[in-house]
């Protein structure tokens, strides 16, 4: 065999392996169940929809939601309707709840986002103003909350069924912005309206 021979079949043999390799790449090259990597690191990813999340908790007081929701499961567990309500400083809230046709009260303890009874007590039996103002009402502790958020956005810390200017009112205590000032935000407790703030 010559040089020349021999290079040939050489760069031949060269061909056809790469040949081989590239046909055997293209065989098995059919759908894979590894996981896809993004094409380049500048493209940016499909956008997903954000998912939507839970209010932050304010630094001071408790969410506004969790109070309302509190109010809520604690008047159809105990079947009745709050009158007061208490953020406490573990998280959670103390809600007291008038029961139905009666001025018998239960105190209720609810978890902070208001989604579970913890606890129930009974409390001192509704008297004197705080009755004669609990049959004229006819919002409820939520309503309050919901119309106070409106003029002091922030942190619960307290509802109260009270009088304000001889109307019966919720003084709903917020704390402005989940800081440390707080407001008193008074509701109208027989329709829910706004008051005042003080």
């Amino acid at each position: 065999m010559t040089g020349t021979t021999h290079r040939i079949i050489v760069a031949g043999a060269s061909l056809l392996l790469t040949g081989a390799l590239a046909a055997c790449t293209a065989q098995t090259s059919g759908p894979s169940t590894a996981p896809s990597t993004p094409a380049a690191a500048s493209e940016p990813a499909a956008s997903a929809s954000p998912t939507p999340s839970a209010a932050p908790a304010p630094a001071h007081g408790g969410a506004p939601q969790g109070a309302r929701d509190g109010a809520a499961l604690s008047e159809k567990k105990q079947s009745g309707r709050a009158v007061k309500l208490q953020h406490n400083d573990d998280g959670t809230w103390t809600i007291d709840v008038v029961k139905s046709g009666s001025n018998a009260v239960d105190s209720v303890k609810v978890s902070g986002d208001g989604a579970q009874v913890t606890g129930a007590a009974k409390a001192p039996d509704l008297s004197g103003d705080t009755l004669t103002q609990f049959t004229q009402a006819r919002a409820n502790v939520s309503d309050a909350v919901a119309a106070a958020i409106q003029e002091v956005p922030g942190g619960v810390d307290s509802v109260t069924l009270t009088s304000h200017k001889n109307a019966p009112a919720y003084d709903v205590t917020m704390f402005a912005g989940g800081g440390t000032d707080q407001r008193h935000v008074y509701v109208n407790a027989v329709n829910g309206s706004f008051m005042e703030t003080a």
